[in-house]
């Protein structure tokens, strides 16, 4: 090697059966001490070196070369500052290669001192912190009689993953409960090394930023499909080349994460942060010994209202429709007791337990106060069956009321009732709202019915009594309201009913006078009272009670061989004067 590069020697083979004999031999002819001489079974390469009790044999050419100490140091420029400066942080456990042979590996001051080859060497340093290729420093010039020296920064590298949590045991299922079951969310980590990642690792999309080199914002965007994410938050490379500024903290390391069926919630404070301004340090020394979890993507579920985009909820946060609707309130400053949830057409429970990937809508309810009353006197109806949107929804008590809870918006509401005719079964639209009055009154039109029954006839065999004169039962004519009441042998009768009815009209003074007229041929109800006042009389506003309209009931009929005569004063008025109140439920 260098001045005697070109020189040969030709040596018998029987003075020199090892490689310990013949290299004490050059360090004496070459001048030089025995530890700086070496023999290579290669002309250049540091890697060759023969040991001391190799055996030599003739024929062998055999290289000579100088041995030089080199000193690496690598540093981690990670940390905090230590009275005001940056200090380099040593990085232990590198693996040192001269041209392909490993010789040492970095001490816990980050030094490898060794004694190499003199000449250009090609230098390869492997730690997790390089990468998989490690750091290639090529044509390092190695001088006999000098310290060769070499400083190198190592890159600030981070690897970021998922883990799902594990599945259930084979064969063991989920018991049946109304309580809450947890909920396991992905764990997110950040390590130093690619051997600490998991098998069964995931990727996911994310971006992962940080304060680089000389306060340059630094960042990496991460996709799902390329497994697990590096992050380079310093290249060593070009800190060498820039010496400025070469040191960067953990602590400015930031995170967003996204997946699909999922919401990304960090740590707070992140573990990594936190440490590194607590303890101080190489934060990424502490990763290198074990990977550390700064975040969670916890299963949602989605919530659909109008007056939003849809909401992603974690379902480990809110297990049940209660807590949903809990959470609805703070985001959209409606009462909790004043929504529901839908998943497709079924209303959840308050205490419905949610499950991942459920898809709900949140519609807002109120609670309105149904009554049905006589459109005459406004006498309330028990009994009344309604229905809402063609589904049953109760029916009325003693006072005519029925609490309703009703989704905000249109529907059809149909009452029925033995008592009311066609018009008051008819289904009718009402709008709902939470702001608006929550008291609704309908009032009802009866249906009527006018029937006569003949007296019994006379039984076979009766005695006649010549002294007696003949006695004719007339027959009756009844008003009826329930169809249930009307006998068996009821039959019609021909005539015509009358009423007035109404609140008096502003122009004559007078109440609207309705009619109805009844059919020999067949039973049949008709409809009389305030929903039959015709729209050109109709007073505007809400309707007036007027008292019962059968106070001014008037009947008029007409049979063959028959004489119609109504009683005298009418039982219905009769009543109404004693009793007050309304006649159609009598």
């Amino acid at each position: 090697d260098g001045d005697l590069r070109a020189q040969r020697r030709k040596l018998p083979a029987s003075d020199f059966a090892s490689v310990a004999r013949l290299r004490e031999h050059m360090a004496v002819e070459l001048g030089r001490p025995l530890e700086d001489v070496a023999i290579f079974s290669h002309p250049e390469r540091a890697s060759e070196k023969l040991a001391d009790n190799v055996a030599l044999a003739p024929g062998q050419e055999l290289f000579v070369g100088l041995l030089a100490p080199v000193l690496l140091r690598v540093s981690l420029p990670e940390g905090q500052q230590t009275e005001g400066a940056w200090v380099p942080e040593p990085l232990p456990s590198v693996c040192v290669e001269f041209d392909g042979h490993v010789c040492g590996e970095t001490n816990s001051d980050g030094c490898c001192e060794l004694r190499v080859r003199a000449g250009t060497r090609h230098v390869r340093l492997r730690h997790a912190a390089f990468g998989p290729a490690g750091r290639l420093l090529e044509d390092m010039e190695v001088e006999y009689g000098r310290q060769n020296k070499r400083n190198v920064i190592a890159d600030v590298r981070l690897y970021i993953y998922a883990t799902d949590p594990e599945p259930d045991s084979e064969g063991e299922t989920a018991e049946e409960t109304d309580e809450p079951h947890l909920v396991e969310p992905s764990l997110i980590w950040v390590c130093c090394s690619r051997d600490q990642i998991p098998e069964g690792a995931l990727g996911f999309t994310g971006r992962a930023s940080g304060v680089g080199a000389g306060g340059r914002p630094v960042s990496t965007e991460l996709s799902a499909a390329d497994g697990p994410g590096v992050f380079v938050l310093l290249s060593g490379e070009e800190a060498e080349a820039n010496s400025a500024g070469a040191h960067v903290s953990l602590a400015s390391f930031s995170l967003e994460a996204e997946r699909a069926g999922f919401l990304w919630r960090r740590k707070d404070p992140l573990p990594i942060v936190e440490r590194a301004q607590e303890l101080g340090g190489s934060e990424y020394l502490r990763l290198l010994a074990c990977p550390t979890v700064i975040g969670f993507l916890e299963p949602t579920l989605s919530v659909q209202h109008a007056s939003s985009p849809p909401f992603e909820l974690s379902v480990q946060r809110f297990p049940t429709s209660a807590a949903v609707r809990e959470e609805l309130q703070e985001r959209l400053g409606i009462p909790a007791d004043e929504m529901v949830l839908y998943q497709g057409e079924e209303q959840l429970k308050e205490s419905a337990v949610l499950e991942p990937g459920m898809q709900l809508r949140a519609v807002e309810i109120a609670t309105v106060s149904l009554r049905a009353v006589t459109s005459c006197c406004g006498e309330p109806l028990s009994g009344v069956v309604i229905s809402l949107d063609g589904k049953s929804a109760g029916s009325t008590n003693d006072d005519g009321s029925c609490s309703l809870t009703l989704v905000v918006g249109e529907h059809s509401v149909a009452l029925d009732h033995p008592m009311i005719g066609r018009r008051g079964r008819a289904a009718r639209e009402v709008s709902i709202s939470r702001s608006e009055a929550k008291d609704m009154v309908i009032r009802l039109d009866p249906r009527l019915f006018v029937y006569v029954t003949d007296p019994d006839e006379e039984e076979e065999g009766a005695a006649d009594d010549e002294d007696d004169l003949p006695m004719f039962d007339p027959s009756c004519v009844w008003l009826a309201t329930d169809l249930s009441h009307i006998p068996e042998d009821a039959k019609p009768v021909e005539g015509c009913v009358s009423c007035t009815c109404g609140p008096k009209s502003g122009t004559d003074g007078s109440s609207c006078l309705l009619r109805a007229r009844l059919g020999p041929d067949r039973l049949a109800a008709f409809e009389l009272g305030p929903g039959a006042i015709p729209a050109a009389k109709a007073v505007a506003g809400p309707p007036e009670l007027q008292g019962c309209f059968l106070g001014g009931f008037d009947l008029r009929c007409r049979r063959d061989d028959f004489v119609w005569k109504a009683k005298e004063p009418s039982p219905l008025a009769e009543r109404l004067e004693e009793l007050g109140g309304c006649e159609l439920a009598r």
